[in-house]
């Protein structure tokens, strides 16, 4: 450790760092000052005051985020929204580099306070898909900002996503106004009881969300998947990809999704269950689903789960899959099966049922 120089000290009193306290006496004959370094937001302050009196964009490897928010509400106050865009669009070019920088752009929007700044910023393609890792607050300042009226494809995935921004998001996916088409919510917090706020998004007409809905390695049990069955078979429901690995699924909720995917209303092509507790109970309910000529399933995944290869019943786990995809009714033509109890006979008389069907 050295000691400043005067000439030093006086700089960084200048530059605003550094706060001299009043003079006190130590003795009779000598007195001495108390120095200290101000608060680090106050200093993040003046670093951006300093910015933008010098329109300067800084280095966002050399930048805190702070800096950067706080240079955005100095903005808001003096009305540049051609130096603002200028920060943002600077940001945008690094969102493959970093997932989190569409939230920062977010939280950017959110200090600078206008809202028709912040959905032309959007409309004009710079956040067509909103790939970040956000949490409840982020989902907010979407919110408020009717961001989502701009957006086709929202990924929030891996994330601290609950049910209490899961029904914030779902109902202004119910407006007519949102825009969303492609729901990616896998990796969250997100329980039975953010599925049932998805179940009413997705029964409203207006509702938008067809493409994707991935619910893979969340907190969702049995109920949760009755719930989004409740959904689906409904006729205004459109979703046709439904994710629902990694999640704590049993034979019993397999049972509601069956009767489902046989109903004419119901959409659902492909269908994602690995890593779930299915048994071969549940298989051979999807196997007699899979057979209904309603059903329109055309890929099933059921990677690592608990099927089996029964050697007396085939009735049940290979055997049942087997005979299914050998009825010209059922078009499943995607079927995964790894990591699962199955030897190479079964696996064999799997290859030998689907060459019947064009089965991979």
């Amino acid at each position: 450790m050295r000691n400043f120089s005067s000439e030093e000290i006086e700089y960084t009193i200048a530059s605003g760092l550094l706060h001299c306290g009043p003079s006190f006496r130590t003795c009779f004959s000598q007195s001495t000052k108390h120095f200290c370094f101000i608060q680090g937001n106050l200093q993040e302050y003046l670093a951006a005051r300093w910015f933008v009196k010098r329109k300067e964009v800084p280095c966002r490897g050399n930048t805190s985020k702070m800096v950067m928010r706080f240079m955005a509400g100095i903005l808001s106050e003096q009305n540049d929204q051609v130096f603002m865009e200028k920060i943002l669009e600077g940001l945008v070019k690094d969102v493959k580099k970093d997932a989190r920088i569409p939230l920062f752009i977010a939280q950017c929007l959110a200090e600078y306070q206008d809202k028709e700044f912040a959905q032309n910023f959007v409309r004009n393609g710079h956040l067509q898909s909103y790939l970040c890792s956000v949490c409840d607050d982020g989902i907010s300042c979407m919110v408020e900002f009717g961001l989502l009226n701009f957006l086709s494809s929202l990924a929030l995935v891996s994330n601290q996503i609950t049910d209490a921004a899961v029904d914030t998001l779902c109902q202004v996916l119910q407006t007519p106004t949102c825009k969303v088409t492609a729901l990616n919510l896998r990796g969250n917090q997100i329980t039975d009881a953010g599925v049932v706020s998805l179940r009413q998004a997705l029964q409203t007409p207006t509702c938008k969300v067809t493409a994707l809905i991935n619910l893979c390695d969340n907190w969702i049990t049995d109920a949760g998947v009755v719930s989004l069955c409740q959904a689906i078979q409904t006729p205004t429901c459109n979703v046709t990809e439904l994710h629902l690995s990694y999640n704590q699924i049993t034979a019993a909720a397999v049972a509601s999704l069956c009767q489902v995917i046989q109903t004419p209303t119901c959409k659902v092509t492909e269908l994602y269950l690995s890593y779930n507790q299915i048994t071969d109970a549940g298989v051979a309910s999807l196997c007699q689903a899979m057979q209904a000529p309603t059903c329109k399933v055309t890929e099933l995944y059921l990677s690592y789960n608990q099927i089996t290869e029964p050697v007396h019943n085939t009735d049940f786990g290979v055997g049942s899959l087997c005979l299914a995809i050998q009825r010209p009714t059922c078009k499943v033509t995607t079927l995964d099966l790894n990591d699962n109890l199955i030897t190479d006979a079964g696996a064999f008389s799997l290859c030998q049922a689907s060459r019947h069907h064009h089965v991979k």
